[in-house]
């Protein structure tokens, strides 16, 4: 996928310190960057030759993945990773079109370790719309 459209680790720091902001908690402060980093890294190019993660739901699923396990920040993980989720998928041309309360499960079975990640990559690539949505 040569045209993947990736935020950046900053931009993500900065969807993190939005939602604390407006929904409030423990405050934003970034507790463990490196699962974030090392997704980031994984999901924008081949290391020796083979891309890790070659589909766009794969790339979005990776990084809310990391947020939402790695517990990259001190509040709103979980709020962060279903955010970062749309926000890649909407950048890259698609939609993920599921019930808010769907969302909110998951991303709790997901921070439980309750979802692999394949599971969590189907469960996305079942709720894509747009023109991109056969990546």
């Amino acid at each position: 996928m040569d045209d993947f459209v990736c935020p950046t680790y900053e931009h993500l720091v900065l969807v993190n310190q939005t939602l604390v902001a407006r929904y409030g908690g423990a405050g934003h402060h970034v507790r463990d960057g490196g699962p974030l980093h090392n997704a980031l890294h994984l999901v924008q190019g081949p290391i020796f030759g083979v891309d890790q993660f070659p589909t766009l739901v794969e790339k979005a699923c990776k990084i809310a993945h990391a947020i939402a396990t790695g517990h990259v920040f001190t509040d709103g993980n979980k709020k962060t990773a279903a955010s970062v989720l749309d926000l890649v998928l909407n950048l890259n041309g698609c939609a993920l079109q599921v019930p808010q309360d769907d969302l909110v499960e998951v991303m709790y079975r997901l921070a439980r370790n309750d979802l692999t990640i394949e599971e969590f990559v189907a469960w996305t690539r079942e709720r894509l719309t747009g023109p991109a949505a056969s990546f």
